[in-house]
This record gives structure tokens, sequence and C-alpha cells, in this order.
């Protein structure tokens, strides 16, 4: 049983269209086909967004079937399953560019489209792209690199420019053409199409339309074709108006660029040639492309037998209405008319809300569940999942009778670098599994009374076990576990009349009221928070109580230099800390990578501790020189005071040094605390600098109390070379100080030295 949350390992190749996907990573997916499935059982991907569970499996000798509702889903992960050899998709390629066109190739008529001057020299180029001003409605500036007097970068487009454009139909037969294979005169979504046609400028649609047809006319029915059309689709994502942001949005920017199609075909084309050079599944057991299927849930529940799954895996699709606009204009384009009817439901005007989402869910997991095998498990995988999301997945589960098993998280970034954003992400493990029934529940009143009590303790917990002030999406996964661990949530999906979706928030609500004389809410420098009204997601959470933080980094930072000693591999040294800290205790985002590599050497196979410097002696004696060369009566020895290995004395002022190898921040609070009133400094490896960073930028308190203090850092490396240089004053000393000190900076930064 997997008792811990599984980081994801990065991967070399990018997948087509991955911003808009939330794809599984492989290493996590094989842990938990490992843990939940047998040799020769079947695991179900029912979203599939790539084909990894398809691979996992078969490398862990498991049946494995993907499936759909989306054809521009199954069209990516079929197409990246199995793509042709390289030579193979040249060979395509170069026969479509080669194509005629209007008395010219399809390469050299798209080509065209984007001839410009070259601002300089006047010769004739082809520009990469143009950038539109949206409310002129026309390009202002053109960007190419010019092959014969080498300029580069963007100029203002000319006279020439805005002619060759008013060439190009901005209602030809190309248009209406792709119009109708999205919807015909008077039938529902016209009115949309046409909107989402304006994503594109009349030159890229007119390009786009071209290239797509003639695919078509010359591949039809050939084993190629899905590659053609996953080229195709990365072009009509990065051709669009809206190039170059993150999640999929419907109105342009106020300026955008219009990229050369074909250069972006190019583009497409080598990236998808560069996957196809990566053996992905061995050559001895290769999947059918059947393995892969467009099939709603309630398809594969009438197709696959009763209680005949062990494992259903998967990444659920978002609550995304502009990326199921896209889906819906990308795979008319691609696919006709006939495959876009599965997205009319996300397109009429009515909101897509959470408790829409939640039904969704709930009905397809009630018939995802009927596939289990007793004990059977489904698992969610959210790698950039957010809270309300994971929460309607559990309660989804529980209305389906589903018992929440494993909750696992691990926020994308550090608390406080993302505190005030609206929406934030983070990776989530869920695993459900099938259970009795439960059993007929109290009250509503009395209910709702256990389930406040028991969120209480559950929050007062975990940040115990934690030692830091914690993001909301960490006190919220702490409630939706223990109340899945004592059954109340099952409870709750009993109580006649009662939205559990509603009843479950109120009780969190109304917990977090109460628990506002045991905790306090936090900005993001430690700072607590007065107004009333701040939103629960906006704080951070402490308690009021609380002793001096102990947080878990330095417990992680322990373990990890432990293990640095007894296992070689960056990877396996990683896995096995995850492992030492399971539940709710995931390390922060980058730590235990920051630890590695502040304490690891060698290569990835056979990472392992750096033997500490032995420079105790060294420091000692740069300090004392340089102490009396800058006119201060300088010591070490037993005279010192607490908490120091050198001193320096001038009149009222002074100077303490420690050197330390390692800092644990439950140590320098006590520093700061029990030192006597002075300047501290505490020197450290130059290695240590980034690791420190991280730390105190996930522990505001700590970082408070050291901003208010006057201790600070100094590396070894900044104190040898300012100690190596003939002439020194104290202004040099001021330019070192800190983890990231003003000689590493260009920001001015206040003295502090006198």
């Amino acid at each position: 049983m997997i008792d811990h949350f599984i980081p994801s390992q990065g991967r070399e190749e990018e997948i087509p269209l991955e911003r808009y996907l939330d794809p599984m990573p492989g290493n996590v997916v094989s842990r938990y086909i490992e843990a939940y499935s047998h040799p020769g059982g079947m695991v179900l991907d029912p979203f599939c967004q790539t084909a990894v569970v398809i691979e996992e499996a078969v490398r862990k000798g498991r049946s494995a079937l993907a499936a759909h509702f989306s054809p521009l889903n199954v069209l990516i992960a079929r197409a990246t399953l199995r793509l042709p050899p390289p030579e193979e998709i040249d060979a395509a390629t170069t026969r479509l560019g080669d194509a005629p066109k209007l008395g010219a190739s399809l390469r050299e008529h798209i080509t065209q489209l984007y001839a410009t001057s070259c601002h300089r020299c006047r010769n004739p180029v082809v520009a990469d792209h143009f950038a539109w001003d949206r409310e002129r409605g026309l390009p202002v500036e053109k960007g190419y690199r010019c092959p014969h007097c080498e300029a580069q970068g963007d100029f203002p487009v000319d006279e020439s420019d805005l002619e060759t454009l008013a060439k190009i139909e901005e209602r030809g037969v190309h248009y209406w053409y792709l119009l109708d294979r999205l919807a015909s005169p008077g039938e529902e979504g016209r009115e949309l199409a046409q909107s989402l046609l304006e994503l594109y400028t009349p030159r890229n649609l007119y390009a786009l339309v071209n290239l797509s047809m003639k695919v078509e006319a010359l591949f039809s029915g050939s084993p190629i074709l899905e590659t053609l059309q996953l080229i195709l689709l990365i072009c009509l994502d990065t051709c669009r108006k809206l190039e170059g942001e993150g999640r999929a949005r419907l109105r342009p920017p106020r300026s955008f660029r219009e990229r050369n199609v074909w250069h972006a075909f190019e583009e497409a084309y080598l990236q998808l040639r560069a996957l196809s050079s990566k053996s992905r599944l061995s050559g001895n057991v290769p999947p059918p492309t059947e393995a892969i299927v467009k099939r709603s849930i309630r398809g594969l529940a009438s197709s696959l037998e009763r209680e005949s799954l062990e494992l259903v895996i998967t990444a659920p699709p978002p609550l995304d209405r502009p990326f199921w606009a896209l889906s819906y204009l990308w795979t008319g384009w691609l696919l006709g008319k006939e495959e876009t009817a599965v997205f009319k439901p996300f397109l009429r005007p009515r909101s897509l809300d959470w408790s829409w989402y939640q039904r969704g869910t709930a009905a397809a997991m009630r018939a995802l569940t009927r596939l289990l095998r007793p004990e059977g498990r489904i698992v969610f995988i959210l790698e950039r999942g957010g809270l309300r999301q994971a929460e309607r997945l559990v309660l989804a589960g529980a209305e389906v009778g589903l018992q929440l098993e494993g909750l696992f998280l691990q926020p994308c970034e550090p608390s406080t670098s993302v505190l005030l954003r609206k929406e934030r992400a983070s990776s989530y493990r869920l695993s459900l599994v099938k259970n009795r029934p439960p059993k007929k529940p109290p009250s509503a009143p009395r209910l709702a009374s256990r389930m406040r009590r028991s969120a209480l303790e559950a929050c007062r917990k975990l940040l115990r076990e934690r030692g830091d002030p914690l993001l909301f999406e960490w006190l919220h996964a702490a409630i939706l576990k223990r109340w899945s661990e004592e059954d109340l949530l099952r409870q709750a999906t009993l109580l006649e009349g009662v939205s559990l979706a509603q009843f479950a928030a109120e009780q969190m609500e109304e917990t977090l009221k109460e628990s506002l004389e045991e905790f306090i809410p936090l900005d993001e420098r430690g700072e607590i928070r007065e107004d009333e009204k701040a939103d629960w997601n906006s704080s951070l959470w402490w308690l009021k109580e609380a002793p001096p933080p102990s947080p878990l980094g330095d417990r992680v930072e322990k373990v990890t230099c432990q293990l640095l000693q007894e296992v070689k591999g960056f990877q396996k040294v990683r896995e096995e800390v995850y492992s030492l800290f399971p539940g709710l205790l995931t390390p922060d985002p980058g730590l235990v990578e920051e630890v590695l590599h502040s304490y690891g050497q060698g290569s990835p196979e056979a990472w392992r501790l750096r033997l500490p410097e032995a420079v105790r002696e060294e420091m000692i004696a740069l300090l004392l020189r340089l102490g009396e060369h800058l006119g201060f009566q300088a010591w070490a020895g037993a005279r010192l005071p607490r908490h120091a290995d050198v001193a320096w004395q001038e009149g009222e002022t002074s100077y303490l040094f420690l050197i330390r190898q390692k800092v644990s921040l439950r140590d320098l609070c006590r520093w700061v605390e029990e030192g006597p009133k002075a300047r501290h400094l505490i020197l450290i490896p130059d290695e240590r600098a980034s690791l420190l960073r991280l730390r105190l930028e996930s522990s505001p308190l700590i970082r408070k109390r050291l901003t208010e203090s006057d201790w600070d850092f100094i590396k070894f490396g900044h104190l040898r070379s300012v100690a190596a240089q003939e002439e020194v004053d104290r202004h040099d000393l001021k330019k070192i100080v800190g983890l990231l000190p003003p000689i590493e900076s260009a920001e001015a930064q206040l003295p502090l030295f006198p």
C-alpha cells in the first residue's frame, strides 16, 4: 500500500499540447500499477491525456485500456504512442511540402504569404512572425533574420507588407469550408464556431486550412495520417492569436504574434521527429493501437465485464471551458463535424461550475465502480490540480460509496511565493477504494458537531507535525482525510435533502471560525492578519500557543544527509526520503532536490555525500586577521560570548561570528533568542546558501525573526576572496554579507557595517 507522496521524475521529451493537459508522470503511474494490481490484471485509464498507462502497464506485465470521450485526446495519445520512424515522417512531410498549389509547391506558396523586405538592406526575406495591434487590426512589426546583411529582430512593417495582407480574402472559400466542418447554417454552435475562427488572422487561417486540406487529400487512409494530424494540431495551437499564453483564453490579447505557419509546421515536425527517435516501449510487447479508444464512460461500462478491473488510474478532465471550446474547434477542423458532438454539453451558454463537475464526476465514478473488483481502486493523479477539483473528486467518491484511502499533496511552488494568487496549483495523489456501505448516520446537527471537532483536531495535529505555518491547501487536505478515515463524509451522503458539498463546506468554514481562538492567520511576511474578512485561502495558518517553530524541513535535511551516506544514486535517495515522510508530511517543493545538491556530489547514479571542508581553523585565522586589519579588537577562544567562534570589538560595537557546516532553522531560532545583543554573522559553505534561501522562503516566522534581528550569513568563498585582496576596507565586507549578497546582485542593499 502506498502511504506517501510520490514525486514525479522529470521527462526529457515535451508532450504535444502539454500546457492544456495534465499528463501523469510515468514513474508515479508505474508505482501505483505495481502496488494496486497483479501481473495479468486489467488497468484502465478512462480519461487518457497520454499513453502513459498503456506504456507502464505493458512494462509491468498488465493488460491495459485507455479511453477518452474527446477525439482530440485520443489522437494525441495514439499518435504519440507509436510514432513512425524518423525517415517515414521525413518522407511524408517532404511529400506534403512538394505538393502543387497554384503553380508552386505548397511549401513555397505558404512561405510567400510571409514574404517581406529587409528594413536595412531592402533584400527579400521571409518573416518569422508579425506583431499585431488588436485595436488597429493590423500588424505593426515584423520579425526576421536577414540572410544577406544578418539584420535580426523586430522592425516596423511597411506599405508592401500591408498590401500582401490585403490580397488574402477574409471570407474566402477556405473560411466557409472550415465553418461548415464545424456547424451547418442554422445549427447549434454556428455562432460559436464563427467566433472561434476569429482566433486566427486571415493569413494564418488561409495557410492552415490549405495545409489540413492537403493532408486529407494526400494521406487519407494512410498509417501516417495521425502523425500529420498531430503536427497540424500543434500548429493550430501555436499559430492562433493567443500563442505564448499558458491556459487557453478565448479573447485575444491587445497585442499578439502572428506566426509564420510553415515555420511553425517545421518546428512541430521536428518535435515529433525527435520523439519518434526515442524508444518508448520494448519491441517484445508492442501494444495494439486499439488499446486507446474513443469511448465514453457509459460506453466503457457496457463493453467491459463487471468487476473485471483491478485498478482505474487517470488524470480527470479539468473544469476548463476555454479548452473545451478549442477542442471543439480543432476536432471539427481535423476530424470533421461528426466528431464534435461530444463537446456540445460543454459549450452551451450556462456556465460550468463545481456542482456540475461533481455531478458528472460522480456519474462516471458510479459506472467505473461497477467495473472494479472488490477492494479495487480508483486513483487520480493531478500534477497541476486545484483545491476545489481535489475536493469534488473526494466528495463524488463518497457519494458513490468509495472510501478515500490515500490523499497526498505537494504545492507546485513554495507557500509564500503563491500566497496571494487566486488560483494556485498543487500536485495531488488520491486513491479511493470500494468498501462496505456506511452505517446509518446520526442526525444532521450531531454529525455536523462531530465533523467540526474532527476537523479541528486534524488541523491542530498537522500544524504541530509540520512545525511551520501552512497554506489552506494543507488544512483542507487534513480535514478531508480525517473525515474520510472516520467515515463522516459517507455518512453525510445519507442525510436527506442535504447537499454534501454545501454541508461539508459549512462544517469546514465553521471549524475555521471557531479555531480563531486557537489559530492565527498570517500574511506572507509572517505578520498576523487583522482583517477579519480576509479570505481563508490568502492566509498562512499557525497555532497561537505554539512553541518555537520546528520546521519539517530540518528533519528532511537531516534524513537526506544520513541517506547520502548509505544509498547510492540521486533518484534512489530522493525516493527513499519521500517514503520516510508519509501522509501529509510531504516535503516542500524542491526541498529534497536542493538538499541533495547542497550536500551531495557525483554522477546521478553514484550521488554520494560530499565530504565537508576542514575549514574551521582557516576561517578563524582569516577572521582574526581581517578584524585586526579593519581596526577591531579580534579574538577567539574561551572568552567568547555564547554562540560565537570569533568576536570583533570596537568600543560598544561588537560582531560575533559562527562557523557552521549546516544550519537548522530551529537552531537558528534558538540562537537569535539566546544570543547577546550584537551583530551576528554565520559563516557557511557556498553550496549551503541556495538551500537556506529556499528553507527561509517556506518559513515566514523564522524569516521574520531573522529580518528583525542582527543575524545574517557570509559564504566561505566570499570571505576568502576578501581576505585575499591586498587592500580591503569595511565597505568590501558590506558586499559579501547575505545569502544573496550585493556582490552577486545588481540591486543595492542597505549598509550592514558602519
